[in-house]
């Protein structure tokens, strides 16, 4: 395909890059000017119209189209316009040498544009989670930085919390309950049990009378051996002297299990990521370390190796590296 395509292809994309929102272009938003677009390529007779016609209804309608078909959307029409590979032309089979081949470097959408689904280790499954997150290509999965990061070289352990002292902690799950009080009738209890391998504390949260299945879904938030990052004013609650925190922040971080000897996982400072529904952490962590292994070393710079001495800033690929 010609340079007919190229303004097609970049607006494609641009708007894979930013998660789809249909951005606002020069002159129109993006599902106008695509359409217009494809009409011009179809009227011309520049681009097959097998190939185009699946597309064309959903395009109609991009607008109120949820982000993750959008996101599909957008990757078959780069799929259609991407130009063809030109035949192999045979030639002579070179000698056999000892030295290893040069590196394959991918350009294009076969580089940082290519979708996400396509990462070694991600697949179809993982990558429709993503989408939800405005993550479409390998691009987009490389520069989504970590919220925060954890050092577990240097972690506060429960077993050294006074009361009084706001900490922020991460334990596993060992019990969650809900119970009323006698008491008071019109008052659920919601509590979670959280033990780090050196002292256990309950995280508790004083709500109004609950259904079922409002107990179940804040059951259903916890499951028993799951990670969670939880923040607040510790206090000693009850005769024993039992460490609490009472109404804390708190954040599912997914089964990430200290004893899995992992070690882009523990024994590290580990980042932590914004999640969504059905994602874990620990996932997450791994397709990030897969992508930066296959196509970190394609992020180029933007500043010539002089300025970046000069002002004392690494490399893009090893600021990458670092921050993930």
């Amino acid at each position: 395909m010609t340079t007919e395509f190229e303004r097609l292809r970049q607006a494609c994309s641009v708007e894979a890059r930013h998660a789809c929102p249909n951005l606002q272009g020069q002159t129109a938003r993006f599902a106008d000017f695509a359409r217009a677009e494809l009409a011009r390529l179809l009227e011309q007779q520049l681009i097959p119209a097998a190939p185009i016609a699946p597309l064309q209804a959903p395009l109609e309608r991009y607008e109120t189209l949820p982000p993750a078909d959008r996101a599909r959307l957008v990757q078959d029409l780069l799929a259609v316009l991407e130009p063809p590979r030109p035949a192999p032309t045979p030639r002579a089979t070179p000698p056999a040498s000892s030295a290893s081949p040069a590196p394959r470097t991918a350009k294009g959408p076969q580089g940082l544009d290519m979708g996400v689904q396509y990462v070694k280790g991600i697949g179809p499954r993982i990558g429709e989670m993503l989408a939800k997150l405005g993550i479409l290509t390998v691009h987009d999965l490389l520069f989504h930085v970590p919220r925060t990061h954890l050092d577990y070289q240097a972690r506060t352990r429960l077993r050294d919390v006074k009361p009084g002292d706001r900490v922020t902690i991460w334990g596993t799950v060992r019990r969650v309950e809900a119970f009323v009080p006698p008491s008071r009738p019109n008052m659920t209890i919601c509590s979670v049990l959280i033990h780090d391998g050196t002292a256990s504390a309950t995280a508790r949260w004083f709500q109004g009378k609950m259904t079922k299945p409002r107990i179940d879904q804040f059951k259903q938030r916890f499951p028993l051996g799951t990670q969670v990052l939880l923040s607040g004013e510790a206090k000693m609650d009850g005769p024993r002297g039992a460490l609490a925190f009472d109404r804390p922040d708190i954040e599912v971080l997914g089964q990430d299990g200290e004893g899995s000897g992992d070690s882009i996982h523990v024994g590290r400072i580990v980042p932590v990521y914004a999640l969504t529904e059905g994602l874990p952490q620990r996932t997450l962590r791994q397709a990030v370390h897969a992508c930066i292994q296959a196509y970190g070393p394609l992020v180029e710079d933007f500043m010539p190796p002089a300025t970046l001495a000069a002002l004392d800033l690494p490399p893009r690929q090893e600021a990458l590296c670092g921050i993930h």
